[in-house]
């Protein structure tokens, strides 16, 4: 049609795949993506979506004449990647963070300093109080009585309701920063 296209299956994902030997054009590329085929733009491959369909095999047939068999086991892409992921053969339930020392070790490295994040979000942190504050005020308006009364978790819960707890929980997070900014002024 435009350039020459190759289709392949591969058994080992059960995927149909067009590759392109140039740039597609407009036309083309919205039908195959119209099919159920998404590119790859690295490759300039077309995969398809869902696996292998009869509608998506029909059209490769009608653009390539045919489908041939995928040469690359996609699982090989994989392996070289295997051995970065460390403690990979070890059973569940055990590597350096289930030994009690590695927690040790952290909690030493860490005593004594602020997290720098926290360091940099403080005057963030207390310029959200006003407005959380006033968020909450408008939320508490607009809900019944008996939503504010309920003791714990109300069966229904509202969306008002939720988002009411959750403005309290970020606001009982930016008092905390207050309280140590007071302490440490």
């Amino acid at each position: 049609m435009n350039k020459p296209l190759t289709a392949t299956y591969s058994p080992d994902d059960d995927r149909l795949r067009i590759y392109a030997r140039g740039k597609l054009s407009d036309p083309l590329r919205s039908m195959l993506e119209h099919q159920g085929f998404h590119l790859l733009p690295e490759a300039m491959v077309f995969v398809s979506a869902s696996g292998w369909s009869l509608r998506q095999e029909n059209l490769l047939l009608q653009l390539c004449g045919m489908i041939e068999d995928d040469a690359v086991w996609h699982g090989d892409l994989y392996l070289p990647y295997i051995e970065h992921i460390p403690y990979r053969d070890l059973p569940p339930g055990t590597g350096p963070w289930y030994d009690p020392r590695y927690w040790q070790v952290r909690a030493a490295a860490l005593a004594g300093r602020q997290h720098p994040e926290e360091k940099v979000l403080l005057e963030l942190r207390l310029a959200r109080i006003a407005p959380l504050r006033s968020q909450i005020a408008s939320l508490e308006s607009s809900l019944t009585d008996e939503e504010l009364r309920a003791p714990g978790p109300p069966r229904g819960w509202s969306n008002d309701c939720l988002t009411l707890c959750r403005l309290k929980l970020q606001l009982s997070y930016c008092l905390r920063f207050q309280q140590a900014a007071r302490l440490a002024a």
